[in-house]
């Protein structure tokens, strides 16, 4: 059993970024695993959607919930640079407040999900990791129904959520996942590489203080700067 790559071929980025909360960071920092949230659970209620859906006059949401609660999904953001929009939109309620990212290289992460994939699984799910497709499923037609189609409906979304630039590790159950998500274990934190931005939107104050709480918790060394601060340097303080 192995992870299948679905659409990697022309990746030309670096690295993927998560956006957490300070809480989902110390869970990773404690843990060394990562999330993968139950499709169901996700704000985008069409998730996996087929095409075969639309030809109905109305939408089956029974069926697809089913379908969603076999599948567990961990999101990442495919970019060089984090974006602005990643930052505000994911930075509305103050107790969730994602004010951190965590960024890995890509190959690397796909690495270590590969080799601490030994007997993790009682059944063995289906494994894929790869770029999400946007399609526009608002104006749907029929006559663009080649165009829209992909392999896994999990690796499409519609168009206008295409700012995410999404990447996704993907497990995929012949039967519903009990459980609402799932911790892969990637290994002990302090023996990875990996990187954690702080939101260049935050006033100076609250990225110090932000800051301050990283270095309690003995990843100093894993803080790196941001590149959009050289854009917002010159912020309010």
């Amino acid at each position: 059993m192995n992870w299948e790559p679905y659409h990697t071929k022309d990746i030309k980025e670096e690295y993927l970024i998560k956006f957490v909360p300070l809480s989902r960071l110390k869970d990773f920092l404690k843990s060394g695993e990562i999330w993968f949230s139950r499709a169901d659970k996700f704000g985008d209620k069409l998730e996996c959607i087929r095409i075969s859906d639309f030809e109905n006059k109305s939408l089956n949401h029974n069926d697809l919930k089913k379908r969603q609660k076999k599948i567990l999904v961990s999101c990442w953001h495919l970019a060089d640079i984090e974006s602005v929009a990643m930052w505000d939109t994911y930075s509305n309620k103050t107790a969730d407040r994602k004010n951190i990212a965590i960024r890995f290289k890509r190959k690397y992460l796909i690495e270590l999900i590969e080799i601490n994939l030994t007997n993790k699984f009682k059944i063995l799910p289906e494994l894929i990791h790869g770029k999400v497709q946007y399609r526009n499923l608002i104006n749907y037609k029929e006559q663009r129904i080649s165009k829209t189609q992909v392999k896994h409906s999990v690796f499409r979304k519609e168009n206008a959520f295409n700012y995410e630039k999404e990447y996704r590790l993907v497990i995929k159950y012949e039967d519903s996942y009990i459980d609402e998500g799932y911790g892969y274990k990637i290994g002990k934190t302090e023996d990875l590489t990996f990187d954690i931005l702080i939101n260049p939107l935050l006033k100076n104050e609250l990225a110090s203080e932000v800051r301050n709480k990283i270095k309690e918790l003995g990843f100093s060394k894993n803080i790196k700067e941001s590149q959009l601060n050289l854009w917002f340097q010159h912020k309010d303080t």
